[in-house]
């Protein structure tokens, strides 16, 4: 057992003053939203049957899953007087309904019943590709509706089939939004040095960025190792920070207790997004892996969780922030962040 402390985050701490200016307004110089893979939510917040209206990229969206069993997500509005599916839209088998005149559309997005017509329209809903990975679902979004030109791999957190560890959801899961774009969360991924300052950590005794592998140039990885004070004492950590374009950010710590985390970001328009959390840690004796963690494991959540979402942590720096797109760095800033802020142009299109 440990007797580690853990502060609840407060909602009501955070001073945000750029709640009514978009991200280009605070400095931010795409007006894009980013390509990848974005979680819209955990596989087990989609029951069969039930159609559940989402919000992302500036735009509504409904998501369900049909009686196989597969996620469909498509474009909320009917083609034909622009009912929201996902206020009142109700699912047979695999195809959505409107609650406005019962248009009924099948997996593919297209019509396949007007029940006071003998004709169908031509008119389609348009779909989104979906995957389900790791107990999360994801969206692919390209602005101009571009087919995915990559893949995630499965699981994208291992933990997620090694049975001596839990399945986050709903025990080990937070979702919060956040007055910031993705990138300028997932760019904590390389930066070494804010550990010290924002999370009270030592600083860490080595760190390495590795070259983006040229099969897999969405992929970015950096090696970290550090001395975490904990309730065991000073404890040697080795860390892994693996990212998967702007919307995914998979970490591995090694230390104290083996963990996972998968950390994503969902643009919900160009003031907000979707930060979601997921922490897989072992089981201890007597846990099964659908139980809520207990004794360390639970510590190490808590804990986890504060260093994300705590009031003194980054979510007040990054909501009130201002965007440098030529940052004024230090010799030993430019090779994680000049070889970081390269890398993510190939997500936008200007």
């Amino acid at each position: 057992m440990t007797n580690l402390q853990v502060r609840v985050p407060s909602k009501a701490s955070f001073d945000v003053t750029n709640r009514v200016t978009s991200f280009q307004d605070r400095g931010f110089a795409f007006e894009t939203f980013p390509i990848g893979w974005f979680q819209v939510g955990w596989s087990d917040e989609f029951p069969i049957g039930e159609a559940k209206a989402l919000s992302y990229f500036g735009d509504q969206q409904v998501a369900f899953r049909g009686e196989s069993g597969n996620m469909h997500v498509f474009d909320a509005f009917c083609p034909h007087l622009g009912g929201h599916l996902g206020h009142g839209g109700t699912v047979h088998e695999d195809s959505i309904v409107c609650p406005f005149h019962g248009w009924r559309f099948d997996s593919s997005g297209a019509n396949v019943e007007i029940p006071y017509s003998k004709d169908c329209s031509r008119r389609s809903l348009t779909p989104w590709e979906v995957r389900e990975n790791a107990g999360a679902v994801f969206v692919w979004y390209h602005p101009n509706k571009n087919p995915p030109s990559w893949e995630l791999p499965d699981p994208v957190v291992k933990e997620w089939v090694d049975s001596s560890f839990h399945h986050p959801f709903p025990h080990s899961v937070q979702c919060r939004e956040i007055f910031a774009p993705p990138q300028w969360v997932v760019e904590n991924a390389i930066d070494v040095y804010h550990l010290q300052y924002v999370h009270r950590t030592p600083p860490p005794t080595g760190w390495a960025m590795r070259e983006a592998d040229p099969d897999r140039p969405q992929y970015l990885a950096i090696d970290i190792d550090a001395v975490f004070d904990t309730p065991r004492g000073l404890t040697e950590i080795k860390g892994l920070n693996e990212v998967y374009g702007l919307g995914l950010v998979v970490n591995h710590l090694d230390g104290l207790l083996p963990t996972g985390q998968m950390q994503c970001v969902t643009p919900i328009d160009h003031t907000r997004s979707h930060i979601r959390f997921s922490i897989f840690v072992p089981c201890q004796p007597g846990d099964a892996r659908e139980d809520a963690p207990s004794s360390v494991s639970k510590a190490v959540v808590d804990a986890e969780m504060y260093e994300l979402y705590g009031p003194d942590r980054d979510f007040p720096i990054w909501e009130n922030m201002r965007y440098r797109d030529r940052p004024s760095l230090t010799k030993e800033e430019a090779e994680l962040y000049g070889g970081f802020r390269r890398w993510i142009r190939q997500f936008y299109i200007r």
